[in-house]
């Protein structure tokens, strides 16, 4: 007897291989298409960990503006908003400006729980944070100073940066979508929803980026005063035993313990330090979990 093989065609003996094949492509194409990832969103859980991350960048001139490009930010430069994985919230605290500004920014601390974090990165996810965009401007390019924008996140193995210049002018949908999501950020109580997040408390930094320069003075007193440029009043303070010697910060002096806590604290734009016979202006960054580096 002679056995006839007949092609039954894609739905025939083929079937389970196309079927296959075809569902391979369906899921690639979910998984790719705007390199957007799907499902639960994973995230860095470690106290040390960034998982968001907002810095606005004052004037900054759009690239190839005047000839020079866009400046580097200052030594004193601190994101916004900073998030980690453990839920820990660093922020500014929004204060008047009364008096002699403190030489250490007005930093609060507050915690997310598990469901305040799924909360904000869900809301990322809908304004399509969670892939990588243009946010190209013609008409913000054309006008100097007008601020960058950087919002970083990292989830599902990936770091999605966002940089907009001029964030805030222009009316694309991808910064649209910027703007919505960082207004939302602004009110963290709203976009976290009630008991999901704490009440802001005062930031206890532990270390510190110093960068001084000698003012010429010499003064024997710890509270004694002097006089800045342009006839500013100043408050000469002891610069405290074992810190480190500010005659090695001209460039950058990494500083810690109780004695520079208390010290630093209380000091003001005015506060000058005396090391050695030497007077000394700093400046002081607050060296936050991630961002420790001088």
């Amino acid at each position: 007897m002679t056995q006839v093989f007949r092609y039954r065609g894609p739905y025939g003996l083929l079937r389970p291989i196309f079927v296959a094949i075809m569902l391979m492509v369906v899921v690639s194409g979910m998984t790719s298409c705007g390199d957007s990832p799907s499902g639960a969103i994973r995230y860095p859980m470690g106290r040390s960990d960034l998982v968001l991350t907002w810095e606005e960048a004052n004037g900054l001139a759009p690239v190839g503006y005047g000839g020079g490009g866009v400046t580097s930010t200052s030594f004193l430069q601190l994101p916004l908003l900073l998030v980690y994985g453990d839920g820990t919230v660093i922020g500014f605290r929004n204060a008047p400006a009364v008096g002699t500004p403190p030489m250490l920014p007005p930093l609060v601390v507050r915690h997310l729980d598990a469901a305040g974090m799924r909360g904000l990165l869900a809301t990322a996810d809908q304004d399509r944070l969670l892939r990588r965009r243009s946010y190209r401007s013609a008409t913000a390019e054309r006008i100097p100073d007008a601020g960058q924008t950087t919002l970083t996140i990292s989830v599902n193995g990936q770091t999605y940066v966002h940089q907009a210049y001029g964030r805030t002018i222009g009316s694309s949908g991808a910064r649209r979508q910027l703007n919505r999501f960082i207004e939302r950020l602004a009110d963290l109580d709203a976009l976290a929803g009630p008991g999901h997040v704490t009440a802001p408390e005062p930031y206890r930094p532990n270390s510190y980026a110093v960068r001084a320069r000698p003012v010429g003075e010499r003064s024997g007193a710890d509270d004694g005063t002097g006089e800045g440029a342009g006839g500013e009043s100043t408050n000469v303070v002891a610069w405290p035993t074992g810190a480190g010697s500010l005659a090695d910060a001209q460039r950058c002096l990494v500083v810690r313990g109780p004695e520079v806590d208390r010290v630093l604290a209380a000091a003001t734009s005015r506060t000058r330090f005396l090391d050695g016979t030497t007077v000394y202006q700093a400046t002081v960054r607050v060296l936050l979990p991630g961002l420790s580096r001088c």
